[in-house]
């Protein structure tokens, strides 16, 4: 770093802001800042302002003063005061006329300065208040004069001045106020180039203060240039000399009225003087503007005069009041007559001005062009008099009726209030109805394109940047010159002085000394001005000198080095890479520049002038001293050596700042260069990769399925018998009761020998055409001893009813060595093994299908519990068995048939499928079909098609069988149902049992729950949440493009979850749909449960619904009732092996319940702890940037399945939906031919192996953390999360969810630390009575307003470690809410999207403008104090409505759009305020939650009213998987772009902002819009 070029490369890559360094001035001297027009004058005052708040924020009483803040017009009061307003935390009062000050006595006046610290006046009102000892000048701290030019002659401005000069210096030693001026122009006269230094002296003088500007290049960005263009007009024109003799008309008939009045006069009343001044205005304005504007003057002023008249109380002079009122009506006559029959736009044509007319040409040039290209208009049109503004208003708007080319015109118009007595004044403004207020809000927001108006605008009133500025009479001084200009401030503006053509060679001569007097202005070395920025000369000679005097650094030997050339831009490389909390600019260090002299150089210490003995230096000396920001660790202010010129000073102090910074570790040993943002990630296992969203299936994706311990061991004596029991919770109405099957009356049931005691487990929901079982298992003490050929044959009777029954074991072979539990019938008289009955069914003499006569005497026997198969069709034979419910007696094969079609059954079966029945007697059958296509009975899996009516579905839900043409089974019916169950069973008893064993584990090793007895009844049953079927339908067709006719049989039934459909053999076809797309993965409300139905009720889209006559978005708890603290535990037992299993499950595996809003809350109560954790123990000099890539170590999803496979956690998983006969392997059986390493096989066996993606892991883990957070609390959670290996605080004790204490935020003794923070935050009472919440310790609340750039406070870090914190804690708070009061109406999607749309910058952006919190903020950015500025009022503009909009930049051909600005800032304090009041409530979360929900109520139910979607997801929804989103480029000023196609679509949209995730979701919103439209 020691060569040349690295000068060039580093200095000074962030230039000083001149504001700052004015402010620096300003806060010393009296000062008077000179800027150009838009160039932020108002923010040093406001900076200043900021400063004085201790002082006076106290009682005159005490010792406390206040700011005079002077203007010279009420509208700029107005302004100024609201400006003030927005940006300090002080009271401001406005004071003008209008009010009724001109009448306060003392008293008033003493409440005012009592109640206001900063009072915003006009100049005249103050010096009347001086003047009678209402204010007193000793009680001023700072005296402001905006637009100080005025302080000439006898001015209300050099009044003030005088009466506050005489005061003080009859006053002596009392402190004199400090004077600040602020100006564009300097000088309000008209003068020559030659006499501008004598009126700046003169200024200087009056003013006792100094006159300081920024050099022009400095603020060249920040000024204007528009491109200045003289327009000329003649006086006549050919076409409108035709239509003279009205003018000439119009004159005489004026003229005459004055002789008239004139003559008229006597000694008993005289004319008044309004009259004649009104007639004088009128001819004035005929001149002006032609006929058509007298026309409209004439109305104008008709009003004014008979208002007058009404008013005079002089019998007499109401006589000139009429006179003038007829002469009127002439003129209105005769301007009628004229215009006759003319259209508007032949009027404009034919009787008005060329004057008026070259004024319409130019606006035609800026309207829409024939080849499209057009830029909206923002022009203003300044005229010399007020009447002026009122006629060219109505002429611009009647000719943009009337004018195709001039249609773009949305004109209004303004004037100042005129002064004095009224004499001619009009009313103007309220001919539209418009204070001028609402007329200037109107021109701001764009619904007025063009404004006409007086000096009122010239003279810092607050309007936007304009692209055309007129001056339609010209300009006659310097200061009307560069004030209307100045408005001009658009990129390519243009400025367009008019005038006459017989007046142009004396106006270019005017025009030539205002372009000397502006280069002399650009040059304030030649006047009497002071540069704060001006670059001093460079002496080569003296710097090449001190290169080497002052050694440069090299901590290694021939390395990298830092010298005098390349510190300042070393220096600020480093700032700008500091976060700069919201700032549009990069932070930098903050210099003070000390000019040292003979009068000083003697109380310098021996240390900073020790290194000049010896040298030639001359006085003035310089020593200059550097800040830091506050999120740099280099804390304490450095001091440069005594040099020579300002330059090696700030050059000597940055080089000790690089020295320091390096040996802090920021800066790098390989180069000396600042440190990434970044901190290195830990590198991960090789096994494990980086990327968990990637969706490539990979070899390592693949884990081993669980198996419960229990399930995995031989079986051995002694043996465990349990029979499983069936609780029907509702049986289900779409059958008939009599032919529900219910085991619990079965006279045989089955159940299960094991070798060991099964724990407690949750019973579990089955479901059958019945309705829903709840599954339990009853432990069989006294069960008979078995032999080894009693297991032998309970070993046959196993691979019967998976071989012969079930049909599951193909490629499968059984091994009795591995068998762990046998399937066994038992009796349900005595609950004992029935080994008779497995004998029976083992016997291998007689078939298992047989043929039985209809003739047989054991008909009954035979098929009353039996199954069968058809033989009349051989297409279905042996794909569908049938459960015989009744023998139908009264039916024979001659019955009528149910339909018309067939006579009999008889005809149906004869002339259907050919077949013969022999015996015309035999009662005929009813039947209920079973496929062993799927045996999954965990979820409700039917869904019927739709009948034709009521009747005729009741007829075609029975089947009827000939018995003749069946085949029998000999396996009893009441045992077939049970064994089509067992997959079931067994596969989710399986599941629960691994859930145990990890409940057990962690009970053991974080002391969470305890161990419960064997038999223990007290789980809940496991619960499986469903939608309507309705819903269902909804979303299959929308998934799926189908519809899918179905009929809504008692929805699901009750709690059975399914409806069954008994339908004619030619129409017996019952349809699964997959459940992941219907179920409970649909993104709607869920309804809450209802304790006596399941029932799902149906919730349309855009409509209001209510379940059981109740708002659907009630809350299901009361917002009193949530805590967020640890104050009790809600179960002592723990989450029960079921809700394990619930946060073990994917969505994948369409289990009725997954893991997914526990996940959710998961997230959440991770980021909370791991936030905490690295607050309280990084150090404090540790950013924003270094403690969130810390956090993303913690809770990334690499780190979390990192942890989640060390602790095995894949092996508790179901990540598959179960198909017993793809992915479940029957107990003793095991696959032929199967290697068992995993890492050789292309495809693993889907029995043994399942695919469960590192996310997914990752999802788990979180899942597990939101549970034991809702059984246990934050205590419990933290517990979990520490036996997971998650780096999270210690849980707290008694009633502190979180252990361990947050370091203070004052960071080292400072002296008078209490004093200081007093001052500090003078004014923030009022925060704290907002929020309803007094600090105890303080230093937090001055911690959590302070940005980094906020150079005064030494004291505490900077806000963006409690914005750390603060997002955590409330983004933990607004998910539990939402988690805890709509537990049941929101899904994981809704869920997750209400966050979204409440936890965000936006919205704490808009929280904290609604709430005043950003006029607490302390920055010393002037560029974010614009941002700032605008957005609150825009926010006050629209109601503190969140915005979500967009605006399009870039080009016609190639547009892209972009966010609107949002300054992170403001969303940051909100943040930060919640960290500073969690730490200071000792980490209390319900304190936090009670102070800042009062906030956010009305989004929160707006979001609960409208559930929120993100637009990328709206996209994806509108076209599934037709959306590719594209990262196209990052632009100069660091801005993404980003891109988003639609395939078929052809067209890309794009969209630009400060990160990837705004620009990505701004371009969603462009390409809906579109697309929609």
């Amino acid at each position: 770093m020691s060569n040349q070029q690295t000068e060039g490369s580093f200095e000074n890559p962030c230039p000083r802001n001149y504001q700052l360094e004015l402010y620096q001035y300003a806060s010393r001297e009296n000062t008077v800042v000179y800027l150009p027009t838009g160039s932020g004058k108002t923010m040093i005052a406001v900076l200043l302002i900021r400063d004085m708040a201790p002082q006076v924020k106290k009682p005159l009483t005490e010792g406390g003063r206040r700011i005079i803040f002077l203007v010279p017009t009420v509208i700029l009061a107005k302004q100024q005061a609201s400006y003030i307003r927005r940006h300090t935390c002080l009271e401001i009062g406005e004071y003008y006329g209008e009010l009724g000050v001109d009448l306060w006595r003392g008293d008033r006046w003493t409440k005012e300065l009592d109640k206001n610290n900063v009072l915003v006046m006009t100049a005249q009102l103050f010096v009347n208040a001086v003047h009678h000892g209402f204010i007193r000048i000793d009680s001023i701290a700072l005296l402001v004069f905006d637009e100080c030019h005025r302080a000439v002659k006898d001015s209300p401005m050099k009044q003030a001045l005088t009466v506050v000069n005489e005061t003080w210096e009859s006053n002596g030693a009392k402190p004199a106020p400090r004077i600040l001026g602020l100006t564009a122009a300097l000088f309000l006269e008209k003068c020559k180039p030659r006499t501008v230094s004598k009126i700046i002296r003169q200024l200087k003088t009056n003013m006792k203060a100094c006159i300081r500007t920024a050099d022009p290049h400095k603020i060249e960005g920040y000024s204007t240039k528009p491109i200045e263009i003289i327009c000329e007009y003649s006086l006549t024109n050919a076409e409108q000399s035709k239509t003279d003799w009205l003018l000439s008309e119009i004159h005489k008939l004026l003229d005459g009225c004055v002789v008239q009045l004139h003559k008229d006069l006597n000694k008993n009343a005289a004319c008044p003087e309004e009259l004649i001044n009104i007639i004088r205005e009128i001819k004035v304005l005929t001149t002006i503007f032609g006929p058509y504007g007298t026309n409209h003057t004439v109305s104008i002023f008709t009003k004014e005069i008979k208002r007058l008249g009404f008013q005079s109380v002089k019998v007499m002079q109401k006589g000139f009041f009429q006179l003038v009122l007829n002469v009127l009506e002439k003129i209105g006559n005769v301007c009628d007559q004229a215009f006759g029959s003319l259209s508007l736009l032949d009027r404009l044509r034919l009787f008005t001005t060329p004057h008026v007319t070259r004024l319409l040409d130019i606006l035609r040039r800026f309207g829409p062009q024939p080849s499209g290209q057009y830029i909206p208009l923002c022009s203003i049109v300044f005229v010399d008099r007020r009447s002026s503004a009122n006629v060219l208003y109505h002429i611009l708007r009647a000719a943009s009726k009337c004018d195709p080319e001039l249609s773009y015109l949305t004109p209004l118009f303004t004037m100042g209030q005129a002064s004095g007595k009224p004499k001619g004044k009009m009313k103007e403004a309220n001919h539209l109805n418009q204070s001028q207020t609402q007329i200037i809000r109107g021109f701001r927001d764009g619904s007025c394109n063009l404004l006409v108006a007086t000096s009122v605008l010239e003279e810092g009133v607050d309007v936007r940047a304009c692209n055309l500025v007129v001056r339609f009479d010209g300009i006659k001084t310097y200061c009307d010159y560069v004030q209307s200009k100045g408005r001009a401030r658009s990129p390519k503006a243009f400025y367009i002085m008019m005038v006459p053509e017989n007046n142009l060679d004396d106006f270019l001569d005017t025009l030539s000394g205002f372009h000397s007097i502006e280069q002399s202005l650009h040059n304030p070395s030649s006047l009497t001005l002071s540069s704060v920025t001006e670059d001093e000369p460079v002496d080569r000679q003296i710097e090449e000198y001190w290169q080497t005097r002052i050694p440069y650094y090299c901590p290694v030997p021939n390395g990298p080095r830092i010298t005098l050339l390349s510190s300042i831009g070393l220096i600020n490389w480093y700032c700008a890479s500091l976060p700069s909390g919201g700032s549009p600019t990069a932070l930098l260090p903050y210099w003070t520049m000390l000019e040292i002299g003979l009068h000083n150089w003697r109380e310098l210490d021996v240390k900073y002038v020790d290194h000049l003995r010896g040298t030639s230096s001359k006085f003035p000396l310089y020593q200059c001293r550097i800040l830091l920001p506050l999120n740099a660790p280099l804390r304490e202010e450095l001091i440069s050596k005594v040099m020579p010129s300002k330059r090696l000073a700030r050059q000597e102090v940055a080089l000790q700042a690089c020295i320091r910074l390096h040996k802090l570790g920021e800066l790098d040993d390989q180069h000396l260069l600042p440190l990434s943002k970044s901190i290195p990630i830990a590198e991960e296992d090789d096994d494990i990769h980086v990327n968990c969203d990637s969706n490539n299936p990979q070899e390592n994706d693949f884990y081993p399925r669980g198996i419960a311990s229990l399930f995995d061991q031989k079986l051995v004596p002694p043996y465990y018998l349990y029979l499983i029991t069936y609780e029907l919770v509702d049986s289900s109405d779409a059958v008939r009761q009599e032919d529900v099957f219910n085991p619990n009356f079965a006279e045989r049931r089955l159940g299960f020998l094991t070798s060991q005691r099964l724990p407690p487990i949750n019973p579990f929901g089955l479901f059958s055409p019945a309705g829903q079982f709840n599954v339990g298992f009853k432990e069989i003490d006294n069960h008979q001893q078995l032999s080894d050929v009693d297991v032998e044959l309970c070993h046959r009777f196993q691979q019967f009813i998976f071989e012969r029954i079930l049909e599951l074991t193909e490629d499968e072979q059984y091994n009795r060595e591995t068998c762990s539990y046998l399937v066994v019938p038992m009796n349900s008289a005595d609950n004992q093994i029935d080994l008779d009955f497995i004998r029976y069914q083992l016997d291998s003499s007689a078939p298992d299908w047989q043929c039985h006569l209809p003739g047989d005497k054991n008909f009954h026997q035979v098929y009353h519990d039996a199954v069968v198969i058809p033989q009349h069709d051989k297409a279905k034979e042996k794909s569908s068995y049938y459960y015989v419910n009744t023998i139908c007696r009264n039916l024979t094969p001659l019955s009528p048939f149910p339909k018309q079609a067939f006579s009999t059954y008889f005809d149906y079966y004869r002339d259907r499928y050919g077949t013969q029945i022999t015996n015309l007697q035999q009662s005929l059958l009813e039947v209920t079909k079973e496929s062993l296509k799927s045996l999954n009975f965990l979820t409700p899996k039917y869904v019927n098609r739709k009948g034709a009516s009521e009747n005729d579905a009741k007829l075609k839900r029975i089947i009827h069988f000939i018995p003749e043409l069946c085949h029998v089974h000999r396996f009893p019916a009441s045992m077939w149902r049970q064994t089509v169950w067992i997959p079931s069973i067994f596969y989710r008893l399986n599941s629960l049992l691994l859930a145990d064993e990890l409940r057990i584990e962690i009970q053991n090793e974080t002391g969470l729950g305890h161990e419960l007895p064997f038999l223990h009844s007290g789980w809940e049953p496991l619960e499986i949440r469903t939608n309507s079927l309705d819903d269902v339908v909804k979303n299959i067709g929308n998934d799926f493009g189908t519809k899918i006719p179905l009929v809504r049989e008692a929805a699901f039934g009750k709690q059975n979850g399914f409806s069954l459909d008994h339908s004619t053999p030619s129409d017996a076809i019952e349809d699964e749909i997959d459940l992941k797309h219907s179920l409970w993965n649909v993104d709607l409300f869920l309804s809450e449960r209802n304790t006596n139905s399941m029932k799902a009720e149906k919730f349309k889209p855009n409509s209001n619904h209510h379940v059981n006559d109740e708002d659907p978005f009630t809350p299901t708890v009361k917002v009193q009732d949530v805590h967020f603290d640890d104050v009790f535990t809600k179960t002592s037992t723990g989450p029960s092996p079921g809700e394990l299993l619930q946060a073990l499950t994917t969505s994948v595996a369409n289990a009725g319940f997954n893991l997914e809003r526990l996940e959710v809350i998961g997230d959440s109560i991770l980021k909370l702890a791991t936030s905490i954790r690295i607050y309280c123990e990084s150090p404090s000099n540790f950013h924003e940037g270094k403690m969130t890539l810390l956090r993303i170590n913690q809770v990334c999803n690499a780190n979390l399945f990192k942890l989640g496979k060390s602790k095995s956690i894949p092996r508790f998983m179901v990540a598959t939906k179960f198909l017993p006969k793809e992915n479940w392997l029957s107990p003793c059986y095991f696959p032929n031919n199967i290697d068992s390493d995993m890492e050789s096989l292309v495809k693993p066996n889907g029995k043994l192996w399942q695919r469960i993606r590192k996310k997914t892991i990752a999802d788990s883990v979180e899942a597990l953390f939101g549970l034991y957070l809702a059984h246990h609390g934050i205590k419990g959670a933290l517990k979990v999360m520490r036996w997971m290996g998650v780096n999270v605080p210690d849980p707290g004790e008694g009633s502190f969810s979180f252990g361990g204490s947050p370091p203070h935020p004052l960071l080292a003794d400072f002296p008078q630390a209490e004093n200081h923070l007093e001052d500090h935050l003078a004014g923030f009472d009022a925060l704290e009575r907002s929020i309803n919440y007094t600090f105890r310790n303080r230093f937090y609340l001055l911690q959590a307003f302070s940005h980094a750039s906020y150079h005064n406070n030494r004291m505490t870090s900077c806000y963006q470690r409690l914005e750390f914190l603060g997002d955590a804690v409330f983004d933990y708070l607004i998910t539990k809410y939402l988690y805890e009061t709509r537990l049941f109406q929101l899904t994981p999607g809704a869920l997750s999207d209400m966050r979204s749309a409440l936890v965000n910058n936006v919205t704490f952006a808009v929280l904290a403008v609604r709430n005043g919190f950003h006029r607490f903020l302390k920055h010393m950015v002037p560029n974010m104090h614009q941002s700032i500025d605008g957005f609150v009022q825009q926010q006050e503009m629209c109601d503190h409505a969140i915005p979500d909009e967009f605006t399009l930049v870039g080009t016609a051909d190639d547009p892209m759009a972009e966010d609107t600005e949002v300054p992170k800032v403001l969303g940051d304090i909100f943040e930060s305020l919640v960290g500073a009041v969690f730490l200071d409530s000792d980490m209390s979360l319900d304190v936090v939650w009670r102070i800042f929900y009062p906030f956010i109520r009305d989004e929160i139910e707006a979001c609960t009213r409208t559930v929120p979607k993100s637009p990328i997801r709206k996209l994806h929804e509108k076209y599934p998987g037709k959306v590719e989103f594209k990262s196209l480029e990052k632009l100069p000023d660091g801005r993404v772009c980003v891109g988003v196609e639609i395939m078929n679509n052809g067209q890309l949209y794009k969209a630009v902002g400060r990160n990837t995730r705004i620009a990505k979701n701004t371009v969603a919103k462009y390409a809906i819009s579109l697309l929609e439209n």
